[in-house]
């Protein structure tokens, strides 16, 4: 499962995220649509890396 949260603005960088994956799935929090991009991008090149760690996770 993979949930994209957009949270209400804070004083919190308008590009940070949270890249959060477990056994659950994948969750990326964020501020604002940057944030969000910003950890789809993160979790693109996860994946590109690790491509032979995540098939075992998410099997």
């Amino acid at each position: 499962m993979a949930v994209l949260r957009i949270k209400e603005p804070s004083d919190k960088m308008a590009e940070s995220y949270s890249l959060k994956i477990d056994k659950n799935g994948i969750s990326i929090t964020a501020y604002t649509n940057v944030g969000i991009f910003r950890g789809v991008q993160t979790l693109l090149q996860l994946i590109e890396e690790h491509q032979s760690d995540f098939r075992k996770c998410f099997r």
